[in-house]
């Protein structure tokens, strides 16, 4: 799996607030804040940074802007 800058992600939903899970390419990003949500949930101790809901545009959104903090 390779990383996609948010950015690409946040472009597949144009207009759309969501979007059903598949309609945007799986990478290494999504499933890694996905994992530290899950992880999150069952012990209470995550990494730094934003997690969410990967069919939302408002968790790419954040990933986006967390990103450019990161990698400006």
């Amino acid at each position: 799996m390779r990383a996609l800058p948010p950015a690409e992600t946040v472009a597949v939903f144009g207009a759309d607030s969501t979007l059903p899970l598949g309609s945007f390419p799986a990478h290494a990003c999504g499933d890694c804040h996905a994992w530290n949500s899950w992880r999150f949930g069952l012990s209470g101790v995550a990494f730094p940074g934003p997690d969410g809901d990967p069919t939302l545009r408002a968790s790419h959104e954040a990933h986006q802007v967390a990103f450019e903090g990161i990698y400006p």
